[in-house]
């Protein structure tokens, strides 16, 4: 029999610490998971920026008419006005590929339509080769004549790739591309998501078999993997990465050795995966680079520290003494309770020992409700003493149901199930001393007592923190629900726009060149629009993030800047009429002119685009005290008492049937962010129908 009894308990011991191990690697799955999307989303956040970015630049530099009649040109001629083009194209567009490798592109090249190499801007010298084979992206360009995107490994090295098709007076002439390095995809990742280390490591085959041979020398061995490679970071050339930090190269030489990270490689997986060095936890993430054909050409590394490892280990050691404790200690009453009853006696005070030590809550029960026995953390969850409490009906004096109903004795859930000889498991509401209520999860089980009748032993613990968590974290997912939702929806609608002129300006062969211009400047005032939508997102990150607002200071006059943005507004809004009423004499304050022109703007586009048209817009700035006021009226619709109360809220729309105002939600909300980053304020005074003023307000720079 008491073998019999050590091998339940060896067992028992043995599932409890398969169920613990299970459930440390499942938690330690999930947040590993949650890594692997973050850097996935950051990286395809970093490549939509740069997309942005290239596409303006091909619009409004290369896509002009002197740019593509000289490329028509080089194309069309002999080879020495191939040559002469060339010469043409490279000094038109030097300055503008100079400003561009500045902001991290750092490739400009064009293709003819037979996808040969015409003009290399980062290699003049090399030009004429056919690219279709070793470039697929250029072929398909020029086949399908559709602006696309992606990672790709050509003769001169890797790039993240962005190529639109060239037409010139119903011609289609070839394409063009721009190329990003890894190095700046990886700083623009770092401002977006700081906090991680990247390394870009490349298919070995691609490189060898793609890039020039004089250009194979720029890579050497990847650390993390022998069929890979990466770019050398001891060279000094331009968009080269930056070299590991020591730490980082102990960890790639765990990452070498590691079994998960080789086959995980070779098959194209995403994930991620915990390491250890000198006592510090890292999360390494591994995410695949596709090219344009949608094939794995390279893997974006990930690291940063993870902290949680180590939550989670001592978390697993502790349940793990604790279940070792707890198991060693019913094996012994066990094994005691076999002995005579001075060995029960004996096991019954190690039995009261361990309950008195437990932090669950434990009361015994007796058949007509009464409390029979209740242990310290009972007192402490609970606030009774156990002389308040034994003996008394607990079901009368702390079990209440959901809301605070009260329900007799007899339809309590708990005791109908433990009355019928089942356990009861679940979470209940149960009413401190105090009166508050405290929702607790308690496992009841049914108890055989002395004198034949039925009872019950219960076990439980105060969840009330976890559950009012829990709560915030589904308000915080539904916010942020909404914020992606709204976010999706305001960046579909410029990118409609921008798409639907675009083909007009392709198929309409009618249009004058006045219209064309017309068209292009839509086009680029929406694609405008999607940039000012994307940076407020970022911004909005930030905040939400806990990272102050940056602000570059520097001493600006207010009457001359805000002279100047009102004379812009009369050219854009001829139909509205502004009345300004400035200070003579200049006010000079210190301030982050960008981000206050920012707000000004904003308050100024609100009150045009919520005014009827020929009505008046008035504008008046005066030194009131130690701060400058400036306020903005209008005689536009008004806004309702309810939604002044949160007109600077996040997401917040004014959208109603008197109004019919609507908005994405984040201007007014960045606007009054950034003013009280100067310790200004802003406020708004408004009745329906009347227009609304907004006040802004900022302090002079003597002012304490």
């Amino acid at each position: 029999m008491r073998l019999a009894l050590v091998v339940i308990f060896l067992v028992v011991w043995g599932l409890g610490l398969f169920a613990l191990h299970s459930r440390w690697q499942e938690k330690q799955r999930l947040r590993l998971a949650e890594h692997t999307s973050v850097v996935a989303t950051t990286y395809r956040a970093s490549i939509a920026m740069f997309h942005l970015t290239t596409e303006t630049f091909i619009r409004q530099v290369v896509q002009r008419p002197d740019v593509l009649e000289t490329f028509a040109r080089g194309l069309r001629g002999t080879e020495a006005q191939r040559s002469q083009a060339r010469g043409e194209l490279y000094r038109r567009l030097a300055a503008a590929y100079a400003d561009l490798d500045q902001h991290g592109v750092h490739q400009l090249h064009f293709h003819s339509s037979e996808s040969h190499s015409f003009l290399r801007f980062h290699a003049p010298d090399k030009f004429g080769d056919a690219l279709s084979e070793i470039r697929p992206s250029v072929g398909m360009v020029n086949r399908d004549r559709q602006a696309i995107f992606g990672f790709e490994i050509g003769r001169f090295g890797l790039g993240f790739r962005y190529l639109y098709p060239l037409l010139y007076q119903e011609q289609h002439l070839g394409s063009v591309e721009t190329g990003v390095t890894f190095r700046a995809i990886s700083e623009a990742m770092a401002r977006i998501d700081p906090g991680r280390e990247y390394l870009l490591t490349l298919r070995r085959d691609l490189v060898e078999r793609k890039v020039f041979s004089d250009q194979r020398k720029l890579y050497i061995d990847s650390p993390v993997h022998a069929d890979f490679l990466i770019e050398d970071p001891s060279l000094k050339i331009p968009g080269a990465p930056r070299p590991a930090i020591p730490v980082l190269r102990q960890l790639n030489e765990q990452l070498r050795r590691h079994a998960e990270v080789q086959s995980g490689m070779l098959a194209g997986a995403s994930f991620s995966l915990a390491l250890s060095h000198a006592n510090d936890d890292w999360a390494v993430s591994f995410v695949p680079a596709e090219n344009i054909s949608g094939e794995n050409v390279a893997y974006l590394v990930a690291y940063s520290h993870f902290p949680v490892v180590a939550e989670l280990r001592r978390e697993y050691y502790a349940s793990f003494v604790l279940l070792s404790l707890v198991l060693a200690g019913l094996a012994g009453l066990s094994w005691r309770l076999l002995g005579a009853h001075r060995t029960l006696r004996r096991d019954a005070r190690q039995l009261q020992a361990i309950t008195e030590t437990i932090a669950d809550g434990l009361y015994v029960m007796e058949h007509g409700g009464q409390i029979s026995l209740v242990n310290p953390a009972f007192e402490n969850i609970l606030g009774y003493r156990a002389d308040e409490i034994v003996g008394r009906v607990g079901h009368d004096l702390f079990h209440v149901h959901d809301g605070g109903r009260e329900l007799p004795q007899a339809d309590c859930p708990i005791i109908q199930a433990t009355q019928k000889g089942a356990s009861y498991h679940g979470e209940e509401l149960f009413r401190h001393k105090n009166g508050q209520l405290l929702t607790v999860e308690l496992d009841c089980q049914p108890l055989n007592l002395p004198d034949g009748t039925a009872g019950s032993v219960t076990a439980f613990r105060d969840i009330s923190e976890r559950k009012a968590a829990q709560l915030r974290l589904l308000e915080s997912d539904r916010i942020k629900g909404e914020f992606i939702a709204t976010a999706s929806h305001e960046l579909r609608t410029p990118l409609t726009v921008i798409q639907g002129y675009l083909e007009l300006l392709l198929t309409n062969e009618e249009l004058s060149a006045d219209q064309v211009h017309e068209i292009e400047t839509v086009v680029y005032d929406k694609a405008l629009a999607l940039e000012r939508i994307v940076e407020d997102l970022l911004d909005v990150s930030r905040i939400e993030a806990g990272r102050p607002i940056h602000l570059d200071y520097n001493e600006v006059d207010m009457v001359r800047e805000i002279s100047t943005i009102v004379a812009q507004f009369r050219k854009e809004s001829p139909r509205h009429r502004f009345a300004l009423r400035l200070p003579e004499q200049p006010v000079v304050l210190s301030i982050d002119k960008f981000k206050i022109v920012q707000v000004l703007e904003n308050l100024l586009n609100n009150a045009v685009k919520f005014s009827p048209p020929d009505t008046e817009i008035r504008l008046s700035g005066e030194q009131v005290g130690d701060r400058f006021e400036l306020r903005i009226s209008d005689q536009g619709i008004g806004i309702l008492p309810e939604d002044q109360a949160h007109i600077f809220d996040k997401f917040h729309r004014v959208d109603n049937s008197d109004t019919a105002v609507g908005g994405f939600g984040l201007g007014l909300y960045l606007a009054k962010r950034i003013v009280e980053a100067h310790a200004g304020e802003l406020q708004v005074e408004s009745e329906l129908g009347q227009g609304a003023t907004f006040t802004l307000s900022l302090p002079l720079p003597d002012a304490s």
